[in-house]
């Protein structure tokens, strides 16, 4: 059955187009890295406070449950499993 996701929700005000994603990066634990067709690089930290924020352009910090949320989704578009 084919996928119908098109989009990730990163939080509230970013959703990435899954047709864009290039790369995805899980080198550490609890850091993800996606890079987008145009050279955008966005960077998913796990927030130490548990609060969704932005320490500058394209690095987010999410709660560790959205963490898990978007590698799980990842996971499920791409067929692939993270270590």
């Amino acid at each position: 059955m084919e996928n119908k996701k098109t989009g990730l929700m990163i939080y509230e005000k970013l959703m990435v187009s899954l047709s864009t994603v290039s790369t995805v990066s899980l080198e550490e634990p609890d850091f993800i890295t996606i890079m987008l067709v145009n050279d955008r690089i966005i960077q998913i930290d796990i927030a130490k406070d548990g609060e969704f924020k932005t320490e500058y352009t394209g690095h987010y910090f999410v709660p560790v449950n959205e963490f898990h949320r978007i590698k799980r989704e990842l996971e499920e578009y791409f067929g692939v499993t993270f270590n």
